[in-house]
């Protein structure tokens, strides 16, 4: 599984769907940047989870972050929240799984710096049109 894997289709729907292409752009940037403030949290609660031995709890985060990452096209880190998410429900291990979560982690800048090509690049082409 590749974890840094960036899939606009969705991003496309949404601008697709727009009236506006400005607009469209503008809320997914917004978007990334909601991302961006909440992900070192919602990590930080991940690893709290995991240090803890709380694993179903981290799971459960996982979750969340899961749903985070396929509303702005990461699909791959979402692929590795989703084994996060079941390994915890399966009782794994948590210093395995605190593995997984930095690999998630080390994965998210160059998930992120994707997306905001993609912005630069398709935005500006649409205000340009």
């Amino acid at each position: 599984m590749t974890i840094v894997q960036f899939d606009p289709a969705i991003l496309e729907m949404v601008t697709v769907a727009s009236d506006d292409a400005d607009q469209a752009f503008q809320f997914i940037s917004e978007l990334l940047g909601i991302f961006k403030s909440g992900t070192a949290k919602t990590l930080a609660e991940l690893y709290d989870h995991l240090d803890d031995g709380q694993v179903r709890e981290a799971g459960e985060v996982a979750h969340r972050l899961k749903s985070s990452c396929l509303a702005l096209g990461f699909v791959g880190l979402a692929e590795a929240c989703d084994v996060i998410e079941r390994d915890a429900s399966n009782g794994a291990n948590p210093v395995e799984l605190e593995l997984k979560v930095g690999e998630i982690e080390d994965a998210l800048p160059v998930s992120v710096a994707q997306l905001e090509l993609y912005i630069m690049s398709n935005g500006s082409d649409r205000m340009a049109s």
